[in-house]
């Protein structure tokens, strides 16, 4: 049976959690979703996340977890991943360019219950936006191309420890950074360690709403969290 994927409404309420805990809180999450998802499931905060599945993927990379309508800029990003022969793939992941134009990935957005919008704009200390394209861009030229059958997988229940390895169990050594950075010119070289480099940023001012309601409501007032990164 396939393995479940957090939804839109389900990561709003665990985006307030993590901003009314503060900056301690907000960190966690961007260094090691799985572990932040795993303190939620735990404590039973936000209500209710007693009952989430273990395992739980906290997104799909086709964006087919996605709900209330079509979304443009994953349909772009998609038609690359998808639509590009292998050589393409190496390119992009290689270079950070595609068909020799830069690229970068569109950052998870914060939909209120009225349709308005908020982007999560990447701060320097994360993972560029652009490397998230390579990094995509990898991780589906081994789906498609190397007969790769299980880093999808990975990365969708753990995509800090896919990126790095701990080799703490479960190990999955798939250890994306070290192969890009091998096939990368220095220029290029990704510096992450670990559930200490952010995966992504959610940054300040706290999204628009009334976080403490989102958080305890069962449907998030209606409010989502888009993911096009990691969370």
């Amino acid at each position: 049976m396939p393995v479940r994927v957090l939804n839109e409404n389900e990561w709003a309420r665990i985006i307030a959690k993590a901003y009314l805990g503060g900056t301690t809180a907000t960190d966690n999450l961007t260094k090691d979703p799985k572990r932040f998802v795993d303190g939620v499931r735990t404590a039973d905060d936000p209500p209710g996340m007693r009952s989430l599945d273990n395992p739980i993927r906290l997104l799909s990379i086709d964006y087919s977890h996605y709900s209330g309508g079509t979304d443009s800029a994953a349909k772009d990003v998609l038609a690359i991943f998808q639509g590009s022969n292998s050589q393409q793939l190496k390119d992009l992941f290689r270079s950070g360019n595609f068909l020799t134009q830069p690229v970068e990935m569109p950052p998870g957005e914060w939909i209120t219950d009225v349709g308005l919008t908020r982007l999560f704009l990447h701060s320097s200390v994360a993972i560029n936006l652009t490397d998230w394209m390579r990094i995509y861009a990898y991780i589906w030229h081994q789906m498609r191309f190397a007969n790769n059958t299980t880093i999808q997988e990975h990365f969708e229940e753990d995509p800090a420890r896919t990126l790095q390895d701990p080799n703490t169990p479960p190990v999955f050594n798939d250890q994306i950074i070290a192969n890009l950075n091998a096939s990368s010119p220095p220029t290029l070289q990704i510096s992450y360690t670990y559930q200490q480099t952010p995966l992504f940023t959610l940054g300040a001012p706290a999204p628009p709403g009334d976080l403490p309601s989102i958080k305890a409501d069962g449907n998030a007032l209606g409010y989502r969290h888009r993911i096009r990164v990691t969370c």
